[in-house]
């Protein structure tokens, strides 16, 4: 079966990419984790990250050190993405158009640029 269909999407029953480990593998990983390192040597690790924090020569290893303890201690800041609306809104006048509208535009378009785009030879039509 080919993993792509002819429009180049993944074809239907493809199995994706793989994602994150089984809860029971990452469970063992950190069963292994845990054996292997005792308090006393995470202790180690936690010393020698704040003393790269503070003292190391090297100004990206001094942020990176950083990183780590603000991360681990406070977390990782949520990711958010800020949408502003305008008093002009380009995506609702657009949204009011028809399919036949629309396609008059672009071929306004495609004819000031001299470009063939969509809407253009070849594409499909609804």
């Amino acid at each position: 079966m080919s993993e792509r269909n002819e429009k180049g999407w993944f074809a239907q029953g493809h199995k994706g990419i793989g994602g994150r480990p089984p809860k029971a593998r990452e469970a063992a990983r950190l069963a292994i984790i845990a054996s292997v390192i005792d308090e006393e040597a995470f202790k180690k690790v936690v010393e020698v990250n704040l003393t790269d924090a503070t003292t190391h020569e090297d100004g990206q290893v001094r942020a990176r050190a950083r990183q780590q303890i603000y991360e681990y201690l406070i977390g990782k800041p949520k990711q958010t993405i800020g949408i502003e609306r305008t008093e002009y809104d380009a995506w609702s006048e657009l949204a009011d158009l028809s399919d036949d509208e629309l396609r008059a535009i672009i071929a306004q378009g495609d004819a000031e640029t001299g470009k063939g785009g969509a809407g253009g030879e070849g594409a499909e039509e609804d």
